[in-house]
Order: structure tokens, then sequence, then C-alpha cells
């Protein structure tokens, strides 16, 4: 009797462990460590973030004291736009590399966020301005009017005028000569000095420009290619000890073709074309460019991490260009399914709003005398909605085009219909399915008119998912006609504008 309660006991265990061992499978996986730099970014445009100190300006400690809402929103990664010391609001004309701009914090604020997001296990990038500086950075200041500066042979000097730089890419700046050895091994030093302060990598600002001068067509006669080689260069000064630092480029053209030689020294380039078809509403143009698009990154780099986005501080709001919230919840359910690193601009998963205006005036945003100033991309960069009540609140800005009207991210937090929460849905789906977060292939199907429709899978030693994924971009509902083993998200019977995800069997696509 004893042995026969022992191997019914055996057997129960045994089941038990099975069942375990089923639903735990991804944890026999250190996919992390297979795959470092795949994550879930989100772009923060510092001064508009998160105050700290009452001044009214987003800063470092803001973003640390809130990194509870991006933990909880479900992200790994965020991308800090420029934090150094600078002659403009938005920090892309650097005065000193090796410093941070006095309104965000200190060298030690910094720190304490790096540790604080680690802790978190939230990596942190920062904006890499190696274009050009602002006329003000010491480099350019010391070599202005002394020919012998060490510093002289880092810029473009105009050969009709010995002392002035001629032309610049950015108006108050001022273009670096990245044709300069020293110059190279300097920014090496600029990217160690964070790195060895836990940053987990950088993004690339202005590679378009790097050699592609206007001003200067015999700059080079091969621009992209050049540009590509000094991050290549850059690449393998750091690599040697830190193999996973990330780098990511932004090449402003709305063409995946446009940035294959960048690929020689970028795990990732910003991908503008898909960003195109989302604020064009373009789906179906985007169902039969995928495979294109992928094949394109594969044969750029076969390690290439591709890096879709909606818009960035660049670009007009998502939710000023679309009609209902269940248009911006669709973009966001396609965004967090598509292979790579997705990038989510600070805001868009409450739905905010912006548009650039051509030199308006905005009422209310005054100088120091009481003069309206006039503005351009900042409506694209307005404080983040926490509310008024929230000390965090920046008011750097005045809340415009409709802002004052969105819900603000505590009350969306707490509705579970909310964009918020369809944000929250959709990262933490792609972070329980190794094919979603991980994937290194995906399939297109072209068998469900009027959808976007594709298989993610990843494969790894013995562990294989393949992954489903359909959004209906059409006003009909679609009837799902795949045997699934398991559905994730949604239904069979799709409505307009949902999303089904399951998984599947390799036999579907065998």
């Amino acid at each position: 009797m004893k042995k026969r309660i022992l191997l019914i006991l055996t057997l129960l265990f045994t089941i038990i462990g099975l069942v375990a061992c089923k639903q735990d499978s991804n944890r026999d996986y250190n996919f992390s460590k297979e795959f470092p730099k795949n994550d879930i970014y989100y772009q923060i445009f510092v001064r508009s973030f998160a105050d700290s100190d009452g001044d009214g300006i987003g800063d470092l400690n803001g973003i640390t004291n809130k990194l509870d809402y991006l933990e909880d929103l479900g992200i790994t990664a965020i991308w800090l736009t420029p934090i150094h010391p600078t002659d403009s609001y938005h920090g892309y004309e650097v005065v000193d590399y090796y410093a941070i701009n006095p309104e965000f914090g200190t060298m030690d604020d910094f720190e304490n966020l790096l540790k604080e997001a680690k802790d978190k296990n939230i990596k942190v990038i920062m904006d890499a301005v190696f274009n050009h500086s602002s006329p003000n950075n010491l480099w350019y200041q010391d070599s202005l009017n002394d020919l012998t500066s060490p510093y002289r042979e880092f810029y473009i000097w105009s050969s009709n005028e010995p002392g002035k730089t001629g032309h610049e890419s950015f108006p108050n700046s001022r273009d670096l000569n990245l044709k300069s050895e020293a110059l190279k091994q300097e920014l090496v030093r600029v990217l160690e000095f964070y790195l060895e302060k836990g940053v987990a990598g950088f993004r690339f600002d202005a590679v378009r420009h790097y050699f592609n001068k206007p001003y200067n067509q015999n700059y080079s006669s091969q621009p992209d290619f050049e540009g590509g080689m000094v991050l290549r260069y850059l690449k393998q000064e750091i690599s040697k000890n830190y193999p996973d630092a990330y780098f990511i480029g932004e090449y402003f053209e709305y063409s995946i073709n446009s940035y294959e030689d960048f690929y020689l020294g970028a795990d990732s380039m910003f991908n503008f074309e898909i960003s195109r078809f989302f604020q064009q509403r373009r789906y179906s143009n985007l169902q039969l460019s995928l495979n294109r698009i992928y094949e394109s990154l594969d044969n750029f780099n076969p390690n290439a991490i591709d890096a879709p986005f909606i818009t960035n501080h660049d670009l007009d709001r998502f939710a000023s260009m679309v009609d209902t919230e269940e248009d911006i919840k669709q973009a966001a359910k396609i965004l967090l399914t598509l292979p790579g690193n997705p990038f989510i601009y600070y805001g868009d998963e409450i739905g905010m709003k912006g548009r650039r205006l051509e030199g308006g005036n905005v009422l209310g945003y005054e100088d120091q005398n009481g003069n309206p100033i006039t503005v351009y991309d900042e409506p694209r960069r307005q404080p983040f909605l926490w509310g008024t009540e929230d000390s965090a609140m920046t008011t750097w800005f005045p809340l415009i085009d409709g802002n004052d009207e969105v819900k603000i991210a505590s009350a969306q937090q707490k509705d579970k219909d909310s964009l918020y929460n369809t944000y929250k849905e959709m990262i933490q789906i792609r972070k329980d399915n190794p094919a979603l977060f991980y994937g290194n292939k995906i399939t297109r199907i072209n068998s469900i008119p009027g959808s976007i429709a594709f298989i993610r899978e990843i494969e790894l030693d013995n562990f294989k998912q393949y992954i489903l994924v359909v959004h209906n971009i059409t006003s009909a509902t679609k009837e799902i006609e795949f045997d699934v083993i398991r559905e994730i998200y949604g239904s069979k019977t799709l409505e307009p504008q949902q999303t089904y995800i399951a998984e599947i069997s390799s036999n579907v696509i065998e």
C-alpha cells in the first residue's frame, strides 16, 4: 500500500513538475544574455519630463523620482536627450561634453539616476552630439584665434577666412571635423567617460551630416560611407572594454536604404520609413513592405536590431495627426509587435498632442522683458502631463494644442481602458513572449486581406516559439482561421482596429 501511495505521489509530482517546466520554460534560457541589446525604449525630453526643484524645468532628479512610473509602464530602457551644458533649450549645441547642464542637476545627480535605474533593471542611453558643437565649446574657443591650438583640427575651417569656420550644418553651431584622428580619439574618451559611470549606450545625433555638408560638396565624395566608418571606428574602440554598449544612429530620411552604410558601426538606426507609415496611416503599405525592410536590414548587418518608432521630438505628435483614441491604440499595438527595439516618445502613452509652429507666437510665452517669443518645435516637446497638483509638472512652456484636455498620467493609470494601460498591456505581452521581445525573424502573412499580419519567431538552442500577430486595419470584422496553441490577446473574431496575438506551432509556416 505504501509503495502504491509513493508511486501515485511520484507520478503526481512528475506531472506537476512537467507543467511547471512548461510554464517556466522561458526561464531556462537567459535571453538577455544572448540578446543584451534588445529593449523597450522610452525617449525623455529632459526639460519637459519631471521637475524636482520647483524651477519649472525638468531635471535628472525629476526623472529619478519618476522611475516608479516608468517601471509600472514596463519599459526596460530610456534615452535621454542631451544633458550637457548648452546654448539652446533643447541641448543640441554642446558646450562641454564632460559636464552636466546645471539646469538639469549635477554629475552626482546623473550617477544617482544611473544607480536607481539599474536597481529597477532600466538601462539609460545618452545623446552623442558629434556632428557639431556650440561656438562656446572650449575646443572651439581655444582654437578660434590660435592657429597652433591642439583643438584647431577638431573643426572645419573656411579656406577663404582662416579664422572662421565658414558654414555650419545647424544654426548656432560649429561643425566638427570628423576626419581628424585626434578628434575621434577624444570622442572615444567622451564615450568611455560615461560608459564607466554605467551608461548602456548612445544615440548618435545627425549622422547624416557627418560628411554630407551642403555648403562644402568637396568635404566628402562618399559622405554616408565615411560617416559609417566613423561609427565603425568608435564602435571598435569602445567594444574593447564595453562589448555590449548599444549604438543607435539618427539619419533623418524616410528610406531604409539610406541607412545602409551606417550599419557598419551601428547596432540600430531609427526606422524613419516605418515612422512615415504611421504618420500617414499607410498600414497596407507597411504590410507590403515588411519583407523588403527586414531583408534589407539583414543584408546591411546580420546582427542589426531595428528601431521602429511612431514619432519623436522632431515630429508632430501622433495624437495631433489622428481622429480617435482607437487610432492611437492601434498604432501602439503595431509598434509593440514589430521586431527590434521599439521607441516610445514620452507622453505618447497618454496621448499628448503637439504640432510645430512656423515662427508662431504662443500666448503667455514671453522672455524676461515681456516680449513674445517665437517658437518652432517647442509645441512638440511640451511638459509631461503629471497634473498641476503634482510638483513634478514642468512649466517652462505652456500647454497648448489641447493638452490641457488630455487625461493626466495618474488618471489614466487608474482607468483600465485608457491609452496608458493599452501601452502597458502590450509591453507586458512583448516581455512575456521571447519571440516578440527578442525574435530574430518575421514572416509576412498574405492570406488575410486588409490586415498587417505576420509571424514572429525565435530559435535558441532547444527553445522555439512562434507568435502569430494580426492587426485588422479595415472597418470590417475578420475571422482568424489559424490553429493555435495558446491565445494571448484578442479574439479570433477580429473587430475593426483590433489585434489578435496567439502562439502557434511551427508547422503553420513550414
